[in-house]
């Protein structure tokens, strides 16, 4: 799923990825980032602009999505470029320059790509929450679990309230050096969750929200 663009962030309506409408094809020129498995996958779902934003009533209109065939759009238009990371999460930065998508892969009506994508990325942020609940209970669960078994001074460090207190919190503070060795698959859990802050939407965002629907106060974005 092409989305996020480097510019616009989770600011999404004002992405700057261009599709025009020339004869039974659509002329996407534009950037996208953090977009997963490419190399790995036949078919991008592309979110574009095919009105520009300011001949629209709402920000939101004036958007539509492409089926593209990645495989075709590697020779035709579209340059992949992985982005090195710390989790080591296979995604990239793609380029378009005069890609040709033909106007049959135009899903639902032109304009209302935003209203659609909408679709799919409540799904996301529904599997995404799931994830990082179970997170919560892997972390806590071989927190809990080493602090029974690691003795230190003849007694599990689980019985000092300096490792009971914050274990929900902690679980590389809770095992120590070995938190940091591979072989406890803590350190790699951690940099794991630690992306959730920031995608697929940053907490400032989440908190925003909360303030705005649950707190009434006014909207700061």
């Amino acid at each position: 799923m092409a989305v996020t663009e480097p510019t616009t962030g989770s600011d999404t309506t004002r992405l700057k990825t261009t599709a025009v409408r020339k004869g039974d094809r659509y002329v996407v020129n534009g950037q996208k980032v953090w977009i997963s498995r490419v190399q790995h996958s036949d078919l991008m779902v592309l979110l574009a602009r095919t009105t520009p934003l300011a001949d629209v009533v709402k920000k939101s209109e004036g958007m539509s999505i492409f089926i593209v065939d990645v495989k075709s759009a590697m020779g035709g238009g579209m340059i992949v470029r992985p982005i090195p990371n710390m989790v080591n999460h296979e995604t990239n930065e793609l380029f378009f320059d005069n890609l040709e998508v033909p106007a049959e892969n135009l899903i639902g009506e032109e304009g209302r790509g935003f209203e659609y994508i909408l679709d799919g990325l409540n799904a996301e942020r529904t599997l995404i929450a799931a994830e990082c609940i179970g997170d919560g209970y892997w972390f806590i669960e071989r927190a809990a679990k080493y602090a029974n078994e690691r003795i230190v001074f003849d007694r599990p460090i689980g019985r000092n309230q300096g490792v009971q207190f914050p274990i929900a919190d902690v679980c590389v503070q809770t095992h120590g050096g070995f938190g940091f060795a591979c072989e406890y698959d803590v350190e790699r859990k951690f940099r794991e969750t630690r992306l959730y802050q920031v995608a697929p939407i940053s907490t400032n965002l989440i908190f925003g929200y909360v303030a705005e629907h649950v707190l009434g106060l006014p909207r700061s974005f």
